[in-house]
């Protein structure tokens, strides 16, 4: 059986909200999902958010070229080397230097220490709910939809 997983990241990707934040944001959420699982995960490093079967491809957001899987891979394995804690790369399409995390992944996906995983949600979150998730936590948000 595969799963859906709703992903909630910081649009910034070392920014790991405070303890009491993160308290409030389970609280929030699970008034909006009393019957989903939900997880809160603080990593050491940034990770790549990925969106797994969903994963459509990269583009950039400077030229909208798309980028091979190829040079992505590339690209990840550049900024791996760096534990992801360098994500400027340059890309193949335009020669522009940009950060991995704000290409733009279809679906979505990115770069974070934090994620707040909503498992099986029975319906998405609206914008407002994400605006007032990202007020609680002190920061933008990121969706990814995951299917695994």
């Amino acid at each position: 059986m595969s799963d859906t997983v709703l992903k909630l990241i910081p649009t910034s990707p070392s920014f790991v909200p405070g303890a009491d934040s993160q308290k409030k944001a389970t609280e929030f959420l699970k008034g909006l999902f009393p019957h989903e699982e939900i997880g809160l995960t603080t990593t050491d490093e940034v990770e790549f958010v990925h969106p797994f079967q969903n994963f459509e491809g990269v583009f950039c957001h400077i030229c909208g070229g798309q980028i091979e899987l190829e040079d992505f891979g590339a690209a990840m394995e550049l900024a791996q080397e760096t534990r992801f804690e360098n994500l400027v790369v340059q890309t193949p399409c335009c020669s522009a230097s940009v950060s991995l995390n704000d290409l733009r992944y279809v679906g979505p996906a990115g770069f974070s220490r934090f994620v707040i995983e909503i498992w099986n949600p029975h319906a998405d979150l609206d914008e407002s709910a994400v605006l007032s998730l990202a007020v609680i936590l002190a920061t933008p948000l990121r969706v990814v939809w995951a299917h695994i």
